[in-house]
């Protein structure tokens, strides 16, 4: 099954996938043959690629082609250059850095997003479809656009401009006040920053007035304003 869903990963060269241009022209096709490694194609006319191409050593030709489909595993070589020598082109290996500075190496989704499942933002927007962008860190599923601002926290942000937090990291009071949210101290329903504390009466759950009280109308000391005879 495997072997099988990862044969269907690789792309037409004849087929369009997500805005991806047909290969037509030598510099299009070097562009599709970039997994090798073997030439950058960017800047060159599609004379210079097509004499490139020609020039390519037979044995760092074979042996780039194995390095450039590793990333498939090794059981599916064989099965991934025979269908790309029948024409179809290979995923590249997704470009995620782990802690270590090395490459995840998993099958990317698509030439276009070169990441893959994990580590790609996991947040979708109504009107530009899921971001594209690589997850800010192993521990969040969201990219530094999305994610929750705090520390190893693995949820999306509010989506509101200007947002950094999730529901859970927000300031339950700064979003009541439709304030960008500070980082809370707690966790719901105690969620609140330091500018915005809880009346300091056991289990009230009320606000001061101001910063400068410690205790909610309710709940303030009213000094006795008598005359004593």
């Amino acid at each position: 099954m495997e072997c099988i869903v990862k044969r269907h990963l690789l792309l037409s060269l004849d087929e369009q996938d997500e805005g991806e241009m047909v290969a037509k022209t030598p510099g299009e096709i070097a562009t599709k043959l970039g997994f090798l490694g073997l030439c950058d194609s960017g800047d060159k006319s599609s004379r210079q690629v097509s004499k490139l191409v020609n020039n390519w050593d037979g044995s760092m030709f074979i042996t780039a082609l194995l390095n450039g489909v590793a990333h498939y595993g090794q059981e599916h070589w064989g099965d991934v250059v025979m269908r790309w020598l029948s024409g179809l082109y290979p995923l590249p290996p997704c470009q995620f850095k782990t802690s270590s500075s090395e490459l995840c190496g998993k099958l990317s989704l698509s030439t276009d997003c070169t990441l893959c499942h994990i580590h790609r933002c996991s947040f979708s927007g109504v009107d530009h479809g899921q971001c594209k962008s690589p997850c800010k860190n192993k521990s969040s599923h969201f990219c530094i656009d999305h994610g929750c601002n705090a520390a190893n926290c693995p949820r999306s942000r509010i989506p509101i401009d200007g947002q950094t937090f999730c529901h859970i990291h927000s300031c339950k009071r700064c979003l009541e006040l439709d304030m960008i949210s500070e980082l809370a101290n707690d966790v719901p329903p105690y969620n609140v920053c330091d500018k915005h504390p809880f009346c300091m009466f056991p289990v009230c759950m009320k606000y001061p007035s101001s910063l400068e009280e410690n205790y909610c109308k309710e709940h303030s000391v009213v000094l006795c304003r008598g005359f004593t005879k």
